[in-house]
């Protein structure tokens, strides 16, 4: 049920976008640029035809279905279909502020991907650091070792001469 209200909400979204568009009061988006855009059957769209092998023309369409992996099947309002569409291949009609708002998302990702990715270096830094002194220490510990044993063996040695 939940399911079936949340498609009618996107469908009702799509509708009113596109009316928008033909208003100017709204533009087309990459479907892969609109982080939880989810499509629906019988949304307006823009298809790259045959895109996944180098098509470069944009051509409008409807949604006929809608695949777990977010890629879609869609009829062309030429007649021409496709299938297993890649969301960098399909636009949506959004609004102006749903697009900034994705823009925003993407940014705001983007910023947290930049700063996991320099605690990562750090921890990896940190880690280098930690292994390289518990080397230095490993080393200290053996060349004391050494030490004591050449201190000792020197110590043996001259016991029985001064016994002579």
């Amino acid at each position: 049920k939940e399911a079936a209200k949340e498609a009618a909400r996107v469908k009702a979204a799509a509708q009113e976008a596109a009316r928008a568009a033909a208003r100017g009061q709204s533009e087309w988006a990459y479907l892969s640029k609109m982080p939880g855009r989810v499509l629906v059957v019988d949304e307006r769209v823009r298809g790259k035809y045959q895109g996944e092998i180098g098509g470069v023309n944009w051509f409008d369409g409807v949604v006929t279905a809608v695949r777990n992996d977010g890629a879609c099947s869609i009829l062309y309002d030429d007649g021409d279909s496709e299938e297993r569409v890649l969301p960098k291949f399909v636009k949506v009609c959004v609004s102006k502020a749903e697009k900034n708002k994705a823009r925003e998302l993407l940014a705001e990702q983007a910023a947290i991907r930049e700063v996991q990715t320099a605690l990562a270096s750090q921890a990896a830094a940190e880690a280098a650091a930690a292994e390289k002194a518990a080397r230095a220490r490993a080393a200290a510990a053996k060349a004391a070792v050494i030490t004591k044993a050449a201190a000792h063996a020197a110590a043996s040695s001259v016991a029985p001469m001064a016994a002579a």
